[in-house]
């Protein structure tokens, strides 16, 4: 099999775009101005033997207008947000409210974090705010990396060959 490197960073957009399931839903609808609600991500990584296990997963979230909702950042120390996905970037400061905002998971806990397993699946709680009266939209995508060892393993065996020799006393 002939692999072309310069292939691989299409390949890994093409595998976070097909094969990772990203579902915004439990929306708390019927806002008010100045109202507050929330709503979950849940990421799903596709199963074995498609499946690849992703680290560096990082939420991105947006919304359609800052005028009708803005989403909060969150308070919780579990969690660095930035502006961009520059992991050097400034931290947002907590409990603000952005149009815009990059979720770090700082450490892997029991149900997510920065890792997600083949098959496995994260599901995020995060809080918005009403700020005028509309139609609005949220919208979420991943950032991640394929973990390069599941790809590329240590220490792999070659097929085996051999040769008789035969020793002449």
């Amino acid at each position: 099999m002939t692999i072309a490197l310069s292939d691989l960073p299409a390949a890994v957009r093409d595998y976070l775009d097909n094969e990772v399931d990203v579902e915004i839903g439990k929306l708390t609808s019927g806002l008010q101005p100045g109202e507050s609600g929330s709503f979950t991500v849940r990421v799903t990584n596709a199963a074995a033997p498609r499946g690849i296990r992703l680290v560096d997963l990082k939420y991105h979230l947006t919304t359609s207008d800052e005028d009708i909702l803005q989403l909060e950042v969150p308070g919780s120390p579990i969690f660095i947000t930035r502006a961009s996905t520059d992991p050097n970037g400034p931290a947002l400061p907590r409990n603000d409210f952005v149009r815009e905002m990059v979720v770090f998971p700082l450490g892997d806990f029991a149900d997510f974090g920065p890792t997600l397993d083949v098959g496995a699946v994260q599901e995020i709680e995060f809080t918005y705010r009403g700020t005028g009266a509309g139609a609005g939209k949220i919208r979420c995508h991943v950032h991640g990396t394929i973990d390069e060892s599941t790809l590329f393993p240590g220490n792999v065996r070659s097929k085996v060959d051999q040769i008789d020799a035969d020793i002449i006393p």
